[in-house]
Formats: structure tokens, sequence, C-alpha cells
């Protein structure tokens, strides 16, 4: 959305299936945010270069280094591979075909759905989502809007759990904005759905360019009265001292706590003696100390991984979701972990994001295990508003 001369304007894709092109670019205008005028005669679709029936997602914006309006839209070519398209305008109503702004550099031939680009320091950032096979927010790098952009060794900031990510900014802070996705009826055991729940990473920026995410200042700031963790189970080989619990790597080993509640914020400090076995999280602890969600870090595969299976059998099921992450020996691991109703979001040493949904999770005892790890976790503290 853009605003000129005290009116804003909104484009948005207009989607017909019964009509062949099934996409177009519509127009709509408004004073005040709320009542909206369409502007049917400024409809436009797909130059004859494109597909006509992935012509989507317009990311508008003023450049001010081109002094002139672009639109950056989610397209195809006519040998069926994708790309993001530039249009320019003076006025926000006549739009020029500028030609293919970006080509699909991940070697498929995947849509790049929703893209942003956004100037941030002294680099440009170009966003957009993989359709498949991996549904994947990736961003690019570069000094001028026009490129060239560079990948970054890490092109991601979280999973497949966060989707559709779009990068806005206030006069200090990048944030980058997407969805976590529901499942079909409510149920951790079903398919998961397009669209879902809000997140928002707040981005950092690296002296080289390079981003990574962490949690929002302002959420993690207000998330300040600190509960008392009190165990509920401790298995024997486990040894605790406060908030610090050290795990023996003695087979499979759990400290449960009571059950989680609300808008939660769980911080501290993992460390990791080598590369053998997993440890992690696990939501909605049942019989035995098991749980059915788990989220395990596996020092060996160089992943942290999201699990919707029984914490027993993690060691050979296949991850719903994972991030990298290479964790050296002895190497501490600050994280913090936000829960909000069934989203849950873990952020790790300023590396990665790993984005969540767990039904289950609420109102069920949580905690933490090690499977033939040798790990302690320490400073482990739950916060609430």
């Amino acid at each position: 959305m853009q605003e000129k001369d005290g009116l804003y304007h909104a484009f948005y894709t207009g989607f017909n299936w019964r009509k062949v092109p099934k996409e177009a670019i519509m127009h709509a205008t408004s004073k005040d945010l709320i009542n909206w005028t369409k502007i049917p005669g400024d409809k436009f679709f797909a130059s004859a270069k494109y597909l006509h029936n992935d012509f989507r997602d317009p990311h508008v914006f003023y450049n001010d280094d081109y002094k002139e309006y672009w639109m950056l839209i989610t397209t195809r070519t006519k040998n069926d591979k994708g790309v993001i398209a530039l249009y320019t305008s003076k006025d926000l109503k006549n739009w020029a075909d500028n030609g293919v702004f970006f080509d699909n550099d991940m070697g498929t031939t995947a849509n790049m759905e929703c893209p942003t680009l956004i100037k941030y320091g002294e680099y440009w950032y170009l966003t957009f989502s993989d359709q498949w096979p991996n549904r994947v927010v990736h961003y690019r790098i570069a000094k001028d809007s026009k490129g060239p952009f560079t990948k970054p060794q890490l092109d991601f900031f979280d999973s497949n759990g966060f989707y559709a990510g779009k990068l806005v900014k206030d006069s200090q802070n990048l944030y980058l904005c997407g969805w976590t996705p529901t499942k079909e009826g409510h149920s951790d055991n079903n398919k998961t759905d397009w669209a879902g729940n809000l997140v928002v990473h707040q981005i950092k920026q690296k002296e080289n360019g390079e981003l990574y995410p962490t949690p929002v200042e302002q959420v993690v700031e207000n998330l300040n009265n600190n509960i008392k963790l009190k165990p509920i189970t401790q298995t024997e080989t486990v040894t605790a001292s406060n908030e610090k619990y050290t795990f023996s790597a003695k087979g499979y080993e759990v400290v449960t706590f009571p059950k989680i509640q609300g808008v939660n914020k769980i911080t501290g400090k993992i460390t990791k003696k080598s590369k053998e076995g997993m440890f992690g999280f696990m939501f909605n602890v049942e019989e035995y100390n098991l749980a059915s969600l788990n989220i395990a870090f596996s020092p060996k595969s160089k992943e942290v991984k999201f699990f919707n299976v029984s914490t027993d059998k993690i060691a050979t099921a296949k991850p719903e979701l994972t991030v990298p992450l290479d964790v050296n020996d002895n190497e501490s691991l600050n994280f913090t972990l936000l829960i909000d109703d069934s989203v849950a979001v873990l952020y790790i040493n300023d590396k990665v994001a790993l984005s969540t949904r767990m039904y289950a999770l609420q109102n069920n005892q949580w905690g933490i295990f090690s499977i033939n790890s040798d790990v302690t976790y320490e400073d482990l503290n739950l916060s609430k508003f």
C-alpha cells in the first residue's frame, strides 16, 4: 500500500478460476483506510511474456533512487519458470512492464511468492517465498535496488513452519511478518492448511549485510513476570541445582514441569559436551513421561527438528520441520522460546528461528529431555506478561 497526495492506494490480486487469465492486479483507494473504492479500469493482466494464470502478489513502493513507483509481481515465464517481474509507474495508475527483475536461482522452477524489496542501512534486501517443495522464505542482498543480488550463506530465517514473510521497517528496526499455518480440524495429526496465524521476527543486520532473526524486543521485554519452575518428575540420573539441570547421557532422561497456559517466554542456556544423542523440549507430556510434540537438537545431523510423534520415536522418525544448526562441542546455545496459544517459536543463538504449530501444547505438562546426550540446561526461566 502507498500513500500519495492524501490518498491511500492498495494493490492486490484478483482471482477468478472460471476465466482465463485467472489472475489480475487490482487497484483500490481510500482516504481513511476504512472505506475503499475499487478502480476496475486500473486492472491489468500479465504481459505476453508471462503465463497469465500466475500473476499475483504485487509489492508496491516508491523507489527514491529512480524517482518512480515499483511493483514486484510473482509470475512465470513462457517456459514455465518462476520469476519476479518488475512493473514501474509515475502515477500509481499506469504501469509499464520492465521485464524479469529476478530469476529463480535455487535450481528449481518454483514460484517465488510474496516478494518484498526494501533498503535497510547500506543494503537492499529482496525476499520471496519458495512455493515448492519446501515453502521457505528466502532473501538476497544487493547494494543497488536493481541488483545484482547475491545469495548469503544461510539464505533463510526459519523453517517451512513460517511462510509468506514480508519485510517491513519502522524508524529504526526491521521486521519479517509471515504466518505459521494451521492444520485441518485444528488437530496436530492432520495436514497443514494454507495460511494461519501471524508471526513476526525482528531482523538484525551483520556488518557484511547478512541478516538473522531474533524475538521482537518489545515483546520479550514485557514478558517479565518470572514464574518459579518446580519439576513434577525428574529422572534419577539428572542432577539439579537451582535452575540448572545436568543430564548424564545414560539413555532417556527427562525433567517435566507444570502445565503451559497462555502466553509464555522460556529462556535459558544449553551446553553440549559431544555430538552424540539428541536433546530438547517436549510438550503434551503423557504417560511414561513421553510427549507427543517435541523440538529436538540433533548435533550429529547439525539440525533442530520438530516432531509430531512420541519422544521415544524421534531418533528414527521423519521430522515435520527442520532448520540447520551446527553445534560445536562445549558450545553454549542461548535460546528464547515464545509461546502464544498453539504457536511456539524457538530462537537460537541469533542464528535461526523455528516456528511450530502445537495444538496440544496448552494446558498440558512440558519438559526438557535427553536421549544419550550429556547436556546441561542452565538459567532455565519461564516468564509471562
